[in-house]
């Protein structure tokens, strides 16, 4: 796999097992790039395990919970393309990706939600 430098190119030498690692903030590349709508670094980190996408973040959330927080509509799709049951996914909060969606008022990230349930 490659990694990306701050130009967005990507570069040689990341070692895929540091992946799944949480950093001193307690998530992992793919909850950063999610969650910052890098849409194209995830689908790169899916491509080598799409299992990443159901990695939990030190409090519990996987991606998807911080896509639908933020809004990130073409990072939902991806994400739930990889396993639709990552929409049902309850945080340690007790809250589904829904909950999220609406109560940080991202009501196009919810009715995209919803469209991939149909």
């Amino acid at each position: 796999m490659q990694s990306l430098n701050r130009n967005g190119v990507f570069c040689p030498g990341l070692k895929p097992e540091l992946i799944g690692q949480l950093n001193q903030d307690g998530f992992t590349p793919i909850h950063i790039a999610a969650a910052n709508g890098y849409s194209e670094i995830v689908k790169e980190l899916l491509k080598v395990n799409r299992d990443y996408c159901r990695l939990t973040s030190r409090n519990g959330n996987t991606p998807l919970h911080y896509t639908a927080i933020r809004g990130r509509l073409d990072v939902i799709s991806d994400l739930i393309s990889s396993y639709g049951d990552l929409i049902d996914t309850i945080t340690t909060c007790g809250e589904t990706t829904f909950h999220l969606a609406v109560k940080n008022n991202q009501f196009e990230a919810f009715e995209v939600m919803i469209k991939k349930l149909k």
